[in-house]
């Protein structure tokens, strides 16, 4: 999963791709740095 998620928190870095409201941006980081396996 890491391999999918270094390209995309790259994006958001470089304002590709951006959130509103802004704050959720560091939702997203936090969320993309410290993925865990999900129990289903």
């Amino acid at each position: 999963m890491e391999e999918l998620a270094k390209p995309a928190i790259a994006a958001v870095k470089k304002k590709s791709v951006s959130f509103t409201p802004e704050r959720f941006t560091k939702i997203y980081y936090n969320w993309m740095e410290n993925i865990k396996d999900w129990c289903i």
